[in-house]
C-alpha cells in the first residue's frame, strides 16, 4: 500500500521533543498521542503472535506472558 506524506519519522519526534523543552512549548506529539500509538503497535504484536484478534486496550497479561514466550524463545501464532 503506497503512503504518501511522509514526515519527519522518529528522530524528526525526538528532536522535536527535545526543542521543544529547551523551547519552554509543546511537542508536536504529546505524550497522550505516543501513549495511544504504543498501545496500537502493541496490540498488532500481540494479535500477530496469538493469530487473532485482540481488543484495546491490550490485555498487559496477555502481552507480557508474550514477551515471557519470546524471551524464552518460544514462537506461536499465523507467522
Amino acid at each position: 500500500m503506497p503512503v504518501s506524506g511522509g514526515g519527519p519519522g522518529h528522530r524528526g519526534v525526538f528532536e522535536d521533543f527535545a526543542r521543544a523543552v529547551r523551547e519552554g512549548r509543546p511537542p508536536l506529539v504529546t505524550g497522550e498521542e505516543g501513549r495511544k500509538s504504543l498501545e496500537l503497535v502493541n496490540a498488532v504484536l500481540l494479535s500477530s503472535y496469538l493469530g487473532r484478534w485482540v481488543e484495546l486496550p491490550v490485555d498487559r497479561d496477555a502481552y507480557d506472558e508474550m514477551l515471557r514466550e519470546l524471551r524464552a524463545g518460544r514462537r506461536r501464532g499465523a507467522g
